[in-house]
């Protein structure tokens, strides 16, 4: 059982021009918080569930008309399913609805926006040795979706799909993923997305060279991937959980929307720990240039208590061995620059713990 809670403040500043009310601009603030949870209750079946409300205020400023305040309110939900079936054929379903609204203020009509989105699709995956502790893993789905209220409507089509190589003995990796909407009611409505991530990873036990290189076009993982694969983190190449309202990305170019390089260097210490230096330098169409320093430092296999049951295939030999947890703890510098917004800068901590 994975239980969470996500906080978001979301800022809009935008100009608009009306044949009515000619040009302005308008300031929006929101508050938002999202509650979340992922279960397992049987092998093979997973489930995830999220709400969120939030509260605001908008300034709508015309030329001609003056100045306008109102308050906003949003409230979403969101739940799914993935069910193996057999052998490697799994499905999966989710759902989203999200809703937000204006108050009618003097001379200012309120404003209410509703979206609501329906899928199902299968997934295909599987993984194969090849020898010499390298793995291929492969994932692969096409399902449909059915839209409607303000924003696109109508049924659609869309897939998707990964391939990843990794190999335990360097820690190397290399991951491309993929998605499209293939039809769509909608006729103008676009969407789609790739990115691929690769990465030099050492063990604990030798240290050394830490890299990932990250693009990014679109919108490469659907809205709920993050929750499909049960994945939470933080710090540097951590999986950032998204939010299924947030609009859709500008159409991809050749130029990537998004890309995260990342370098450090571990140093093997006694007891299983490792302390890395590292920088990270990441840019999106959205936030912005991102860059920070720091240095990570890992303990990981600490010891909790013995094992009192034997694991599958031991013949008893093994019972005084240690269970563990693991622990990664992150001190950074940050500075944020994007568009017309001055730098931001901060100090970072953070910290993650992982139980075996």
């Amino acid at each position: 059982l994975l239980l969470g809670l996500a906080g978001s403040r979301s800022a809009l500043d935008s100009e608009f021009t009306s044949r009515h009310n000619g040009t302005g601009t308008v300031d929006a603030r929101l508050t938002s918080l999202y509650p979340y949870l992922h279960w397992t209750p049987a092998e093979g079946l997973g489930l995830w569930g999220l709400v969120g409300a939030g509260r605001g205020s908008a300034d709508l400023t015309e030329t001609v008309g003056g100045r306008f305040s109102t308050d906003i309110q949003m409230r979403m939900a969101a739940l799914g399913a993935r069910q193996e079936l057999i052998g490697a054929l799994a499905l999966k379903a989710d759902a989203f609805m999200v809703r937000i609204e204006s108050d009618a203020a003097t001379d200012l009509a309120g404003v209410t926006a509703v979206a609501e989105r329906v899928r199902l699709a299968p997934e295909l995956s599987g993984q194969w040795a090849m020898g010499d502790g390298a793995s291929l893993r492969g994932r692969l789905e096409v399902g449909g979706r059915f839209d409607r209220g303000d924003a696109e409507t109508g049924w659609g089509a869309e897939a998707g799909g990964a391939l990843a190589f990794a190999h335990v003995a360097t820690g190397f990796s290399v991951e491309a993923r993929g998605r499209a909407l293939i039809a769509h009611q909608t006729s103008a409505f676009r969407e789609w997305g790739a990115g691929f991530a690769v990465r030099l990873q050492p063990g604990r036990e030798q240290g050394g060279l830490s890299f990932s290189l990250e693009p990014s076009w679109g919108q490469a993982a659907g809205s709920a991937q993050t929750l499909w694969q049960a994945q939470a983190g933080v710090g540097p190449q951590a999986a950032a959980m998204r939010d299924p309202t947030a609009p859709v990305p500008r159409t991809p170019g050749w130029s990537p929307d998004g890309l995260a390089l990342e370098l450090g260097w571990g140093v093997a210490l006694p007891g299983g720990t490792q302390v890395m230096p590292f920088g990270r330098w990441s840019r999106d169409s959205v936030q912005g240039h991102r860059l920070n320093a720091g240095t990570r430092w890992a303990v990981l296999d600490l010891p909790a208590a013995k094992a009192d049951t034997p694991e599958p295939g031991d013949d008893g030999n093994n019972l005084g061995r240690y269970r563990g947890f693991s622990l990664m703890i992150d001190l950074f510098g940050e500075q944020v620059a994007g568009g017309i917004r001055p730098p931001e800068r901060r100090l970072g901590l953070q910290g993650t713990i992982g139980f075996k």
